[in-house]
């Protein structure tokens, strides 16, 4: 993974983890919490060719 990003990826009011691979695919790690820390789901992959994008939207 070449970029990281921070965001609340699937509207759910929890902070998510984005990452471009340096070949254009995008993961997303959504966080899960237990307890109050934050616990990460297993990767998902949301496809290729997100590098032509200047700005990935993230829901607010």
């Amino acid at each position: 993974v070449t970029n990281v990003w921070v965001a609340d990826w699937d509207a759910d009011g929890k902070t998510d983890l984005l990452g471009l691979n340096g070949n254009d695919q995008l993961f997303a790690w959504r966080n899960q919490p237990a307890g109050g820390s934050p616990v990460f789901a297993p990767y998902s992959y949301l496809g290729n060719q997100w590098s032509t994008f200047g700005r990935i939207p993230t829901a607010q």
